[in-house]
Order: structure tokens, then C-alpha cells, then sequence
């Protein structure tokens, strides 16, 4: 009896690792607190698998993980100049092509139209991507644009406005706020390389995707170096990302470089989203107009379970037993401007029912919806699309980033490192400690 009942225990134990041992597990590498992590449940639920998620803190980050083939993720969020980034990358495309035969919830019409113009449009690159657009490598996941944060306590409406008016009397767009010198001590700058330098080249009324090496005919020195300049000038209180919205809504910062989706994020966590004590201005003459969307990298190891996924994140039905579709929640969960135009309709019909006030504030926000940004005119430069601009301008962005940064005082970013050599040095005393005790106990035994 008790042979059979140690086999039957060993037979149960086989079966539960086969079950496990078949259990996919789904990679993704995304933002922080970028999706509806009871989405995640329930697609593991659905699909009989796991899914780890990855944050990473910037684009660069992302591309330096996949191209090191850092781990085997099978999902990866980043920006539209990125996806371009990694698919063109000189050695080897780093993404797949998106098999859209596999996403029954995809079609042409899905996405909010100016969207679907920036997606589809072709990346006239004149090597073997000439053909190809975003749509070939990815399915857009959120959008929004670049904007200028600020607390209306410590800098009222109309004390902002009157700045605005002041610089462009001067000949200045709005952009130069941010590089006030009096204000510097109270402002937040955005510590990625290419949205600090598109602030920076924005102010000095240039295309967010100025070449490099573009000479201004007044100075002789290239836009892209006078860029760098102004933001060694500037002694910002903090470079940081996701806690400059906390900061300016909290009053740390009287303004800051941020994003639409960051504002309205902000804008759900205050009781009163229609005088929340902060504000976000959005310039409209130049400005960039970026989407996330998901990518399925070469480093994926299930993408069929991927394409899955994406079908998942952009069902826009509403599954039995669940109030809302996966689009929708993810949508409610995050506070960016949906690119599904299923979903966008949906929030504002929430928004015009007088009994719905979740979104009373929010939605109706100037910089929630970018498709107004978008030009047609040529003639104006309006809201674009981060462009990749090849690998020399990548490593132009990289090392003058790294020439801005060193001569800050990061708070936010020394903390890490000083908790990790906390850690380290704990760690350190701790062993230092237990070989003096075995030492000594050694001796009293000898």
C-alpha cells in the first residue's frame, strides 16, 4: 500500500510539471504603470499561460534590451521613433512583421483617422524600408503629445498667459518658458535625450526631427548644438519622468516638460478633476505628436501567443460577464487618449451623460486629444511624429544628453544608487561580521 500510494504521489507530481512545463509564459517589456494589470489576469486565464512583465524607463532602454538580446520578450511597447529605430537598425531588424491575418479585432478603420495618417505613412528612407510604415511592424496602443505642466497655485492662469504673451512679443513661442532662467529653480525637465533636445530645438522654432547637422544662417552653428547650449544653461530643480506630474500637481515644481497622458493621469488622482490646482498648456504651432504601440520583437519565442495579445489589448467588445471591452478598461485604467475611435466615442458619450462624471474635466482637457495638433498644411510645422534619424544622429542625441546631464545635481537618480550602496555596504558588514563570530568560535573549540 504504501509502494503504490509513492507512485501515485510520483505520477500526480509528473503530471502537474507536464501541465506546467506546457504552460507558455508571455514576455512583455513595457512602461511603468502603462496597462490594466487585471487585463494581464485575465488573459492568462483565457490563454492557459503566464505573463511576466519588464519596466523599462525610456525608449533607449528598451532598444538597448531587445538588441542585446537581454531576455526573450515577446511584447514591447515603445515610441513610434524607436519602432523605426529598432526595424531599421543597421545590423539587423529587430522586430517582426505583424501578421495581421492573426488579429481578428484589426481593420483599417479601427483607429481614429489622423492617427491612422500618421501609422500608414510611408518612411521614404531610401534603402530597402522605403516601402514600409509603422503599420508594418506594429498595432498603436496609446497617443498623446508634449506639453507644458504647471501649478496654478504657484503660477495662476493668468500669470501663465501673461508670460506667453510676453515671449511672443519678444519673437519667442511658448516653449521658451522652459528655458526662463528665473524660473529655472522650479522646473522640471523631461531626463530622456530626445525629449529634452526636441523641447530645446522646438524653442528655437525648429522641427522636432531637425537634422543634426542643420545650420542656422544667422549664428553659423548647427540648431542641434545651440539645442545642447540652451540646456546646459538652464540648473533645473530635477530631471526626471514619471514624478514630474507628482511633483507639479504636489506644488514641488511650478512647471515642468511633460506628457498629455502624464496630465490626465494626474488629473484622476485629485477629488476634483475640474480645478485640480494644476494645468497643461499645449503649444500648437510646433509640437510632437507621439503614439506607443506594440511591437512583437525577434527575440519573441511565442509569436503566435503575441499576436494573441495585441487582438486581446484592442477588443473593443464587451466579453460576457465583464462591463466593459479590453480596449475600454485599459483606456479607464491608463488616462491616455485611446487610438481605437470605438473607444474614443464611447468616453465622450460618457462625458455628455449628466449622470457619468468620470471623465467631467478630463476628457474635455485641450490636451487630451492630439489629433487637433496634427497639420495638413505644409507651411506649418503643427504636432509630429518623432522621426529616426539614423544612427549617427542617434549617438549625436546619446553622447550630448550625457554632456547636459553631467553638469546637474539628479536627486531623483542618486537615490537609487545610494540605496544600492546601502545595500552593498550592509551586506558587506554582515558577512564581515559572521566570519569574525566563526573565527572566534573556532578558537574557543581549538
Amino acid at each position: 500500500m504504501k509502494k503504490l500510494l509513492i507512485v501515485l504521489v510520483s505520477l500526480l507530481v509528473l503530471l502537474m510539471a507536464t501541465s506546467c512545463s506546457s504552460r507558455k509564459t508571455l514576455y512583455i517589456l513595457n512602461w511603468d504603470e502603462y496597462i490594466d494589470l487585471n487585463l494581464l489576469d485575465k488573459f492568462e486565464e483565457e490563454n492557459n499561460c503566464k505573463v511576466i512583465m519588464e519596466i523599462a524607463e525610456s525608449c533607449e532602454i528598451m532598444y538597448s534590451r531587445i538588441k542585446s538580446n537581454a531576455a526573450e520578450y515577446d511584447i514591447c511597447i515603445p515610441s513610434d521613433y524607436m519602432i523605426e529605430q529598432m526595424a531599421r537598425d543597421p545590423d539587423k531588424c529587430l522586430l517582426m512583421e505583424i501578421d495581421y491575418s492573426k488579429l481578428s479585432n484589426y481593420s483599417d478603420t479601427s483607429f481614429i483617422p489622423e492617427l491612422q495618417g500618421l501609422v500608414s505613412k510611408k518612411w521614404a528612407t531610401g534603402d530597402e524600408f522605403n516601402d514600409k510604415s509603422y503599420v508594418d511592424y506594429c498595432v498603436p496602443y496609446f497617443w498623446g503629445s508634449l506639453g507644458i505642466m504647471y501649478n496654478t497655485e504657484k503660477l495662476s492662469e493668468d500669470e501663465f498667459n501673461e508670460k506667453i504673451d510676453a515671449l511672443s512679443l519678444e519673437g519667442k513661442n511658448a516653449w521658451n518658458i522652459l528655458f526662463d532662467p528665473e524660473l529655472a529653480p522650479q522646473i522640471g525637465m523631461y531626463a530622456t535625450s530626445r525629449d529634452s533636445i526636441a523641447c530645446s530645438l522646438m524653442s528655437l522654432g525648429q522641427s522636432v526631427n531637425t537634422p543634426v547637422d542643420k545650420i542656422n544662417p544667422e549664428t553659423g552653428k548647427t540648431y542641434f548644438s545651440e539645442a545642447e547650449e540652451k540646456l546646459k544653461d538652464m540648473d533645473y530643480k530635477a530631471w526626471g519622468t514619471d514624478e514630474l506630474k507628482l511633483g507639479v500637481a504636489a506644488g514641488k515644481y511650478t512647471l515642468s516638460l511633460d506628457y498629455s497622458g502624464s496630465f490626465v493621469d494626474a488629473l484622476y488622482s485629485v477629488e476634483d478633476a475640474t480645478d485640480p490646482g494644476f494645468a497643461m498648456y499645449t503649444p500648437s504651432d510646433i509640437n510632437n505628436v507621439f503614439f506607443d504601440a506594440m511591437v512583437i520583437p525577434i527575440t519573441s519565442q511565442n509569436p503566435d501567443l503575441a499576436h494573441k495579445f495585441i487582438d486581446f489589448m484592442i477588443n473593443t467588445e464587451v466579453d460576457e460577464g465583464y462591463e466593459v471591452s479590453n480596449a475600454r478598461a485599459n483606456a479607464d485604467a491608463i488616462g491616455y487618449c485611446p487610438t481605437l475611435q470605438a473607444v474614443y466615442d464611447e468616453i465622450y458619450a460618457d462625458l455628455e451623460d449628466p449622470e457619468c462624471e468620470d471623465y467631467d474635466g478630463i476628457v474635455d482637457q485641450d490636451a487630451y486629444y492630439p489629433g487637433d495638433l496634427v497639420s495638413t498644411d505644409p507651411d506649418i510645422i503643427g504636432g509630429e511624429v518623432y522621426r529616426y534619424l539614423g544612427k549617427e544622429a542617434y549617438i549625436s542625441y546619446e553622447e550630448a544628453y550625457k554632456r547636459i546631464k553631467s553638469g546637474t545635481d539628479d536627486e531623483e537618480s542618486n537615490t537609487s544608487g545610494i540605496i544600492l550602496l546601502s545595500i552593498i555596504g550592509v551586506t558587506v558588514l554582515g558577512f564581515a561580521a559572521y566570519f569574525v563570530y566563526m573565527s572566534k568560535k573556532q578558537n574557543k573549540q581549538n
